[in-house]
């Protein structure tokens, strides 16, 4: 439901200038852990295993804002417990000397204005797109050059319990 009603909205920013995210590509970032190696991988998974995760929970999928002085990422906002205590364990963990990240599902790109974006942005900044369920965390590779944003599982760590 939630990745229909984001592809709903996706039409109204359906722009030369935008690269979409393919639904089926739609997910919900808690940690950004830049460049890595190969090598690397199977260390941040196995580390993430060791984290004191939460219990499976759903957040609420809400509000439309992008990343950038200039928006070059389009984005569906999630927050609220536990989700916080989530983005927090990761960021300690794997990113400290990084500014915190903003949970949040990456709906496109923005590869040049379109003069009405803002406006757009700013007429969807609380719409609820309903719940998002979350029960594993997924390493993710992204693919962003020469069409739509890709991205590829690596890794999963299941939340507590599950």
């Amino acid at each position: 439901m939630v990745k229909n009603n984001i592809a709903t909205l996706q039409k109204e920013f359906s722009h030369p200038g935008v690269r979409l995210v393919p639904p089926e590509n739609l997910h919900l970032t808690v940690a950004f852990l830049g460049e890595r190696e190969e090598p690397e991988i199977p260390l941040l998974i196995a580390a993430a295993r060791k984290l004191p995760l939460p219990a499976p929970f759903s957040v609420q999928a809400e509000g439309v804002g992008s990343f950038g002085r200039s928006p070059r990422v389009i984005w569906v906002g999630a927050n609220g417990e536990p989700l916080t205590g989530l983005l927090s364990l990761f960021h300690q963990a794997f990113t400290p000397a990084e500014k915190p990240p903003q949970s949040h599902i990456t709906i496109g790109r923005v590869q040049m204005e379109t003069g009405v974006l803002l406006d757009m942005l700013n007429a969807n900044n609380s719409v609820k797109f309903g719940e998002v369920p979350v029960n594993s965390v997924f390493l993710k590779k992204s693919f962003l050059g020469g069409g739509p944003p890709r991205y590829e599982t690596v890794g999963e760590v299941p939340l507590a319990g599950t």
